[in-house]
């Protein structure tokens, strides 16, 4: 690439970007209906949990959501979608994210719902 053709290439995306945000709508919550998007704090590693095992007292790993777990293709699905079939009736309207936690000592394991 010509030394001098690396501002013209840049000046081009920001332009491109540029356009591209003047079309950018953003919504407000009485637009969407109230509704807001809510995340998992353990999912997108913004808190780590500790938690004891109940059989022999040792730290439980969280390895992930449950729904994760359901089939190969579950973790590229919508979550709002999955929770509707992930056992447990209320993680969706409750916001809460089910996790699994599995002891690396005796292997015991459990779903701990997380607030999101």
């Amino acid at each position: 690439m010509p030394r001098n053709a690396l501002p013209l290439f840049l000046g081009r995306v920001f332009q491109y970007l540029n356009h591209g945000m003047k079309k950018l709508k953003i919504k407000t919550l009485s637009e969407t209906g109230g509704k807001t998007m809510s995340l998992c704090p353990l999912c997108n590693g913004l808190r780590k949990i500790h938690v004891n095992c109940p059989e022999c007292g040792s730290d439980l790993d969280d390895k992930g959501k449950f729904m994760d777990y359901a089939d190969e293709y579950s973790a590229y699905m919508d979550i709002d979608t999955l929770k509707l079939n992930d056992g447990y009736p209320q993680s969706l309207q409750k916001g809460q994210c089910p996790h699994i936690m599995k002891c690396s000592e005796c292997g015991h394991d459990e779903v701990l719902l997380v607030q999101e």
